[in-house]
């Protein structure tokens, strides 16, 4: 039934707009499609290639280390290598088949103390030639980086060549391939499904949406159960980590006084005993606002009026996302959990994985973050994501 509902929103998709294509992009996502699936592989694995960049950056630099303190590349927006590469995919009446995009993602002096130094650039360049997408990502030791500076194939470049000049080098870059930092080339639709998923969460594709004020006080709210969760405090008696049990975090899809949101909300251990909420359910309830949602686990919490207004029907799936009852809450305890990347939790299937957990960490000094990624799942779990 589900892959019959996918199938008609793509087809819908297909034949209509933007909503049509939001909806669809909506149902990927959530049924954990391997399109889905492959963007957000293709995402992390490109995120990891920008933090082996930087190190490359870095490690240029070893020889005047001796000479005065040398400060570390920047961090490498993935943002920015999404937007080279819409540029790319956008039609152009100038080419005959070509698109291009490009996009500076870091300009590096590493030094002030030692004056000749020079300036370091980190340049993505995203090409389209026919149904073929070429992405790359490369610093070179250019004060004004350019396409022309960072890659030999492109020299010299200036946005006045003429369509034919440019297309001509860009083939020659795409059949020269990547001898280093980031180089990844993908059939144009699945070019194009990444950079759609990846702009689906900030609202209309391609368009960023007008901001929300976070709400304050006490809301009301309701919708349907994607996700259960433990919510835990990290603490150390007798100087051994401990994992505390705080609750449950709720992950919710519906509506925060009447505007539709995805939220979470953290319920007591003896509100989940009494209404035994599941995946699939729809529930609502009134429920405080935090105080400080970057040192807190769920968004709302000291829930009252608590209703199950429905029951679901979540079938337990023999792959990740794990969606049955987990352990109970004292069982964390004896637990060791392995660290998530930040941004696991943040999607599907970790997500709203039962073995997933925000831990709120009690003023223990080697852990700089208020809290932890955390996975209490087997070992052997084909989605984990370790942190960099």
């Amino acid at each position: 039934m589900a892959d019959e509902e996918l199938r008609g929103k793509e087809r819908r998709a297909q034949a209509g707009g933007l909503e049509e294509r939001a909806a669809w992009l909506v149902e990927l996502r959530r049924s954990a499609d391997p399109r889905a699936l492959a963007a957000e592989a293709l995402s992390e694995r490109i995120e990891a290639s920008l933090a082996v960049l930087r190190s490359q950056v870095d490690s240029s630099y070893d020889s005047y280390r001796s000479e005065g303190p040398v400060a570390p590349c920047p961090e490498l927006p993935l943002e920015k290598v999404v937007s080279a590469l819409e540029s790319a995919l956008q039609a152009r009446t100038d080419f005959d088949e070509a698109g291009y995009g490009f996009e500076v993602l870091a300009r590096y002096w590493p030094t002030k103390e030692v004056p000749y130094t020079s300036q370091c650039g980190v340049l993505v360049f995203a090409a389209r030639l026919g149904a073929v997408v070429t992405l790359g990502v490369d610093f070179s030791m250019a004060a004004k980086p350019s396409p022309g500076t960072t890659w030999a194939q492109l020299s010299p470049w200036r946005e006045s060549l003429k369509a034919a000049t440019k297309e001509r080098k860009i083939r020659a870059w795409v059949e020269g391939g990547g001898s280093g930092g980031v180089w990844e080339t993908l059939p144009l639709e699945e070019a194009t499904l990444w950079v759609d998923l990846y702009r689906l969460p900030r609202g209309e594709l391609g368009v960023a949406p007008k901001a929300r004020p976070a709400p304050k006080g006490k809301v009301t709210w309701e919708g349907r159960v994607c996700g259960v969760q433990p919510r835990l405090k990290l603490g150390r008696p007798q100087d051994e980590d401990e994992f505390f049990p705080a609750g449950y975090a709720l992950r919710v899809e519906g509506e925060i006084e009447g505007e539709p949101q995805e939220f979470s909300v953290g319920i007591g251990p003896a509100a989940q005993k009494k209404h035994t909420i599941g995946v699939g359910d729809t529930v609502s309830g009134v429920a405080l606002a935090v105080d400080d949602p970057f040192s807190s686990p769920v968004d709302f919490y000291r829930v009252s009026k608590l209703k199950v207004l429905e029951r679901g029907q979540a079938a337990e799936l023999p792959t990740p996302p794990f969606r049955g009852p987990g352990p109970a809450l004292e069982d964390y305890r004896g637990l060791t959990p392995r660290r998530l990347a930040r941004s696991a939790l943040a999607q599907e299937p970790c997500g709203v994985c039962h073995w997933g957990s925000r831990v709120q960490v009690a003023g223990l000094p080697e852990y700089d973050e208020p809290l932890l990624q955390a996975c209490f799942g087997p070992t052997d779990c084909s989605a984990f994501v370790a942190p960099e």
